[in-house]
């Protein structure tokens, strides 16, 4: 099986350089033209998939629509949208973590919920890789490629799952918009067996 992990292009809270969570910022010209180059560097090398998820918010739905220029259904997967950042959604980043600086390192505190009810790194982890493990590792596993498109934590979060990583070094992935992380994974005696065949590249 090969899993490509595709984020998003760049949005307007991105610019604005705002904590976004769930938000639904769409994607800027400079996003839609990352994503056109990804389309650019998928078709020139002959990739290819069986299946595409993506998250529901417009950012994601829209980078996929840009990408699937196979014309399979998009599966739109509510499991897999960003981390519920509560009341810091659309706070300057920069003000969020310099009122609350345990958010520079959120792998060191992975129980504590955003404020005003969002979710705890714990609570977003087991929530993403519930899924991954359940809808695709398991039920999926006889497919040779899938395409997701989502968030850099959510892509993050699989990374740390598949390949058995502590979640106290989440903060040391960086993804690029419109990035691909490529996984292939090798199924024997019920165990998965993972390699890393590209990461935050294009």
């Amino acid at each position: 099986m090969k899993l490509f992990f595709i984020r998003h292009g760049e949005t307007e809270g991105n610019v604005k350089k705002l904590v976004m969570g769930q938000t639904d910022f769409p994607l800027t010209d400079v996003g839609r033209e990352q994503a056109t180059q990804l389309k650019k560097y998928l078709v020139n090398n002959a990739f290819n998939w069986e299946l595409c998820y993506t998250s529901p918010l417009s950012r994601a739905l829209e980078t996929t629509r840009i990408l699937n220029f196979i014309k399979h259904d998009i599966v739109v997967v509510p499991d897999i949208i960003e981390i519920d950042v509560g009341s810091a959604s659309n706070v300057v980043c920069d003000f969020f973590v310099s009122e609350n600086p345990k958010y520079l390192n959120l792998g060191a505190f992975p129980d504590e919920q955003y404020p005003g009810g969002g979710e705890s790194l714990n609570q977003f982890y087991k929530r993403c890789t519930e899924w991954l493990k359940t809808s695709v590792l398991i039920k999926e596993n006889s497919i040779k490629n899938i395409m997701i498109v989502g968030h850099a934590g959510y892509i993050n979060v699989s990374m740390h799952y598949i390949f058995k990583l502590p979640l106290s070094n989440y903060q040391a992935f960086s993804l690029k918009h419109a990035s691909l992380t490529e996984v292939h994974i090798l199924f024997e005696d019920g165990f998965i067996k993972p390699s890393l065949k590209a990461f935050n590249g294009t």
